[in-house]
C-alpha cells in the first residue's frame, strides 16, 4: 500500500528494543480516501505499535495518538517542515502529565509509561512574551520552561541560586517567533548535579525580562 504524502511530515517512534513506527502528519495533496492509510485490527499485548484513533496512520490535523509498548525510553523524531510556511507548529502532550513537546526543536523522549498522546496543531506566531511556569514544579531532576515569542530576537535564559548565584545558562542564541521550551536537567554549567532546593530562572529578549521560582526535588 503507497503511503506517500506529498509536502507532508513523518513521527517516527522507536523503542529502546529498535522496533520502530511511523505516523504521517499534514500534507497539501492527500488522498482524501482515509481507507488507504487504515491499519489492521490492535496488535495483542507485547507487540509495539502506534496508530491515530480510528486505527489509522495518517492525521491532516493531528489528534489522539494511541501507543502499545513495553520498552522505554521510547524516542519520537519529526521530519519534515511543511508546517512553517502555515504559520504553524505540531505540538506533542502527553495527556497523562500534562507536558508539553514542540516537535521541531528535536527529538523526544518518553521515559515512563505512556499509553496515549495528543497531537495539535498551533499557531507559531504568539502575541506577546511570556514565561510560563516550569512543568513539572517541584521536580526531581528534569524540568522543562515554556516561554513565547511574538518575533524573532536573541533570547537569554539563566538559573540561579536563591542567593542570586548564576548557575547555568540554558538559552544564549537568536530564536525564532513561536512557543518554545527549553529542558534543564538540574546540574550546574560544569555538569554537576545541584542540591535540593529553590532556584530562579530568568528570560531576557530584547526589552522583555521575565523572572520566576522553581523547586528542586531529591
Amino acid at each position: 500500500m503507497d503511503m506517500n504524502i506529498s509536502d507532508g511530515d513523518k513521527l517516527v517512534f522507536s523503542n529502546s528494543k529498535g522496533y520502530v513506527a511511523t505516523l504521517l502528519v499534514g500534507g497539501s495533496m492527500v488522498n482524501k480516501d482515509l481507507l488507504r492509510y487504515s491499519l489492521p485490527p490492535v496488535p495483542p499485548p507485547g507487540a509495539f505499535d502506534v496508530r491515530f484513533s480510528g486505527d489509522l496512520k495518517y492525521s491532516e490535523n493531528g489528534g489522539e495518538i494511541l501507543i502499545r509498548n513495553d520498552y522505554y525510553p521510547l524516542t519520537i523524531h519529526y521530519e519534515g517542515a511543511g508546517l512553517i510556511e502555515e504559520e504553524a507548529e505540531w505540538v506533542l502532550v502527553n495527556t497523562g502529565s500534562g507536558e508539553e513537546f514542540v516537535m521541531c526543536e528535536g527529538a523526544v523522549v518518553i521515559n515512563s509509561s505512556v499509553s496515549e498522546l495528543l497531537l495539535i496543531k498551533r499557531t507559531i506566531f504568539p502575541n506577546d512574551f511570556f514565561l510560563n511556569q516550569n512543568f513539572p514544579n517541584p521536580f526531581n531532576h528534569t524540568t522543562t520552561l515554556h516561554y513565547s515569542l511574538p518575533e524573532k530576537l536573541f533570547v537569554t535564559i539563566n538559573i540561579y541560586s536563591i542567593l542570586g548565584k548564576q548557575i547555568k545558562v540554558l538559552v544564549k542564541d537568536k530564536k525564532v517567533s513561536g512557543f518554545r521550551s527549553v529542558k534543564w536537567d538540574a546540574t550546574d554549567s560544569m555538569g554537576r548535579p545541584v542540591s535540593a532546593g529553590v532556584y530562579i530562572y530568568q528570560i531576557q529578549a530584547g526589552e522583555f525580562v521575565q523572572t520566576k521560582k522553581m523547586v528542586l526535588l531529591k
